[in-house]
C-alpha cells in the first residue's frame, strides 16, 4: 500500500529492521492497524488481505484451501495484533532464529513458545553444564 512501511509478515518486524507499527514502545490500549490492509483492531480484514485468519484452520485464508471460492460471510476473525513476546524475560518482538537443537533444550511442553535468542542460549548452558556430584558420607564418620 502506499505511504506505508514493507513488512515481513512472517516476522513481525519492517524490512528496515523496526517493529511493526512504528519504533514506538508498544502500547497495548492503543488501537492498531492491520500493515497489510489499513483496517483498525476488532474490524475484518479487507478482502484478500493476506494477514486475514482463515475461521476453519487459523492459517491465512490467501493460503488455505478451506474454502477455495470465497469466505463464509459468519465466522470470520476480526483483525487483533498480539506482539510476539520472549515467555522467559518478556522482550517484546524477539527476533526469530533456527535452532536445530531446540527438542534437545527446550521441553516437549514449551516447543510452541517463543524465546529469544539471549535466553535461549541462557538454558543451553544449563543443559551443558556438568551435573554436580552428589557427596558421600565415609562410614564411621
Amino acid at each position: 500500500m502506499k505511504g506505508r512501511k514493507a513488512i515481513d509478515l512472517d516476522w513481525g518486524r519492517t524490512k528496515e529492521g523496526g517493529i511493526c507499527g512504528g519504533s514506538r514502545p508498544w502500547n497495548p490500549r492503543k488501537r492498531h492497524r492491520c500493515d497489510e490492509c489499513g483496517v483498525l483492531e476488532g474490524q475484518l480484514h479487507r478482502l484478500g488481505c493476506e494477514m486475514e485468519c482463515c475461521p476453519r484452520c487459523f492459517g491465512s485464508v490467501v493460503c488455505c484451501d478451506c474454502y477455495p471460492r470465497r469466505l463464509p460471510t459468519k465466522g470470520r476473525i476480526p483483525y487483533l495484533r498480539l506482539p510476539f513476546i520472549c515467555v522467559r524475560c518478556g522482550q517484546l518482538w524477539p527476533e526469530f532464529f533456527w535452532a536445530d537443537d531446540w527438542p534437545a533444550m527446550i521441553p516437549k511442553t514449551a516447543h510452541e513458545e517463543i524465546l529469544c535468542r539471549d535466553c535461549y542460549e541462557v538454558i543451553k548452558g544449563f543443559a551443558r553444564r556438568p551435573r554436580a556430584k552428589k557427596r558421600t558420607r565415609a562410614k564411621g564418620k
